[in-house]
């Protein structure tokens, strides 16, 4: 039987990603750009087509202003331990995805999750809180 080699996904030179690829998992097609940077934290799983994106862009209805209103916010990125983000889910412009959430596939996630809360839906919600084992 042949082996199969474990892929680990590419970041660009100038990426700010801190993790332990032995004590996670990012699957080899999550998107991460490099405006801010991102602390992942051990035993959290990250599925295949993730985007997280750590800034912002602010927008308003004058054209009068424009230049002025549209600015862009970068927000640095902490992932806790043991979270688990689904696939094809969406990060955007936030600062703390706590331990042990649970981001459901395909959720767009647009504020910051308190920790073990599952969410999902677009935007997502807190659909369930995780509970300790008994």
């Amino acid at each position: 039987m042949a082996k199969i080699k474990k892929r680990h996904p590419r970041f660009a030179k100038r990426s700010k990603i801190i993790y332990n690829p032995k004590k996670c998992y990012i699957a080899e097609t999550v998107e991460i750009d490099i405006t801010g940077s991102v602390n992942i934290g051990d035993y959290t799983r990250i599925s295949s087509g993730v985007h997280i994106i750590t800034h912002k862009h602010h927008w308003g209805h004058s054209r009068k202003r424009r230049k002025d209103i549209q600015k862009i916010t970068v927000h640095d990125l902490e992932i806790g331990k043991d979270v688990f983000i689904g696939i094809n889910a969406i990060i955007i412009g936030i600062s703390k995805i706590g331990d042990g959430d649970v981001i459901g596939a395909g959720a767009v996630v647009t504020k910051d999750v308190e920790p073990y809360n599952i969410v999902a839906g677009n935007p997502a919600k807190v659909i369930n809180i995780r509970k300790e084992d008994k």
